[in-house]
């Protein structure tokens, strides 16, 4: 008898917490917004020579994710013009 009413207290807490889980809100008591906060990151400046193999790597990821979309798309268009073509002949 004890402890129903706290079982009892804890399934309604998670019957809330999945209908604003489904609702997409969230739960604005408990928002830990603080801000006078003074832990701030610090990161390293990178050179200039880092930022441009940095830049490099990414437009070479870039070029080739590219070039894939562009074969891909290439021999989709093959195969469907294929397709089309063995039907209406």
């Amino acid at each position: 008898m004890h402890g129903s009413f706290g079982h009892f207290k804890a399934t309604l807490q998670r019957r809330k917490q999945r209908k604003e889980k489904q609702e997409g809100k969230f739960n604005k008591k408990n928002l830990d917004f603080v801000s006078n906060k003074t832990d701030e990151l610090e990161f390293t400046k990178p050179s200039n020579y880092e930022l441009k193999k940095i830049n490099k790597t990414f437009r070479n990821k870039i070029h080739k994710h590219k070039r894939k979309e562009a074969i891909v798309f290439v021999i989709v268009m093959i195969l469907s013009f294929t397709v089309l073509f063995l039907i209406i002949w």
